[in-house]
């Protein structure tokens, strides 16, 4: 048998996403848009900040990237309806619908569930920002939006799950899924695991920067590459314990590794070794055709380093091929790295072709590789490995089969895109 992992036994049943844009053209559109979206933001954020008698805060210069123009309609939470909304941050109040949704449409019922966030830009404390702005905290919301996980503990429809962060820069969200299954694995329940990224943090400006300069085009991110524009969003994954659970199945988590580049930069032998050690946690056989996501941080070192990852692990398993299942969704901190399993999930779960996901970036190094490099068509694979980078030197790569899943599991959601 081509894979044969016994290191998970969990199943990923369900997926969701929320995303400013999703095509080219209206990133442009969204991008064009940033400075007039963050003042008509700072501005509501200031006048709610008041009515809970705090001071006026001045919002740091946006740069161009694509923001929601409303967080709260986007991305509407029960959780977070009944509290002040400058206590919610954007990537918290993402996070909760994602949550929200993949439990709405399927209850947890007698499994014990787990909730992992990986929201890596929600790391300024509440208490801290709220005492500074001199607002007034009704008693009763201490233990809810003033604990950075207690908003997640009364999501409805989720009992009382246990709850955890995952915090790993931009390789949060895989870290946080491998986190996730493992849990599921080892309690034989459930779990629910989100990643996202907004600008506010209890504040309306940036608290942590992306990117250098001006424009924010230095490393990771280049002029007109791939994941050029920092944006707001989100994607979520429920997984069950494969044993006892008899629903729909959209993919099995087989395998996953980790590794320590030592510096900012994508380090090819340690990209080889760790999908290498991934794919043999899996039980994956050097015969069997592998498909790996690439990452594409957009600028030339880091993407040629890991090209060239790619061709050493060809090496071992001679039918790997690559590709760029993240379409235009743009640089999500902490999700990217899940962005092109989410959106394959999602085509398969509405029973759509997937054979279009895989396109070339528009990053002048990826481009600029020969076709086979970045076209294979994902419909001709059952083994994906999907990998993540962070700027603090983590390396991780998670392995998934879609071998024996199911297709045309639920309708496209209401704003669901997958294109």
């Amino acid at each position: 048998m081509p894979v044969d992992s016994r290191r998970f036994g969990a199943v990923i049943t369900d997926v969701a996403a929320v995303h400013a844009s999703t095509t080219r053209s209206a990133a442009e559109v969204h991008a064009d848009r940033s400075e007039s979206i963050w003042q008509l933001r700072s501005a509501r954020f200031n006048r709610e900040l008041q009515r809970m008698g705090g001071a006026g805060q001045v919002a740091a210069q946006p740069f161009r990237g694509i923001y929601l123009e409303d967080p709260v309609g986007a991305a509407p939470s029960e959780t977070a309806a009944g509290l002040p909304e400058p206590m919610v941050s954007t990537g918290e109040r993402i996070s909760l619908h994602l949550v929200e949704t993949l439990t709405r449409n399927a209850p947890s019922a007698s499994k014990a569930m787990h909730v992992v966030t990986a929201d890596p830009l929600e790391d300024i404390a509440k208490q801290t920002f709220v005492t500074a702005a001199g607002a007034t905290i009704p008693p009763e919301q201490f233990g809810t939006f003033f604990d950075p996980l207690g908003l997640y503990g009364a999501v409805p429809g989720l009992g009382r799950p246990s709850v955890s962060r995952v915090v790993e820069a931009s390789a949060s969200g895989v870290v946080g899924l491998v986190d996730a299954a493992e849990r599921v694995t080892a309690t034989n329940g459930g779990a629910i695991v989100t990643a996202a990224s907004g600008k506010s943090v209890a504040l309306p400006f940036e608290t942590t920067p992306v990117g250098f300069g001006g424009r924010r085009d230095g490393l990771p991110f280049t002029e007109n590459a791939t994941g050029h524009y920092n944006a707001e969003g989100g994607v979520g994954l429920r997984l069950m314990d494969a044993d006892g659970y008899d629903g729909p199945v959209l993919a099995r988590v087989v395998g996953a590794a980790h590794g320590t580049f030592g510096s900012s930069v994508v380090n090819r032998q340690v990209v080889t070794a760790v999908v290498l050690r991934a794919l043999r946690s899996a039980g994956v056989d050097e015969g069997t055709p592998v498909f790996v996501d690439l990452y594409g941080r957009g600028n030339r070192i880091d993407d040629s380093a890991e090209l060239a990852a790619m061709e050493r692990v060809r090496a071992k398993f001679p039918l790997l091929q690559t590709g760029y299942l993240k379409g235009d969704t743009h640089y999500v901190i902490g999700a990217h790295g899940l962005q092109g399993l989410v959106r394959l999930l999602q085509r398969r779960a509405a029973g759509d072709a997937v054979d279009d996901l895989a396109a070339h970036p528009s990053g002048a190094v990826l481009s600029g590789r020969p076709v086979e490099h970045l076209a294979a068509n994902p419909a001709d694979f059952d083994v994906f490995v999907f990998v993540a980078y962070s700027v603090h030197g983590s390396c991780v790569a998670v392995v998934v089969d879609l071998r024996g899943t199911d297709r045309g599991t639920r309708p496209a959601r209401a704003g669901e895109v997958a294109a």
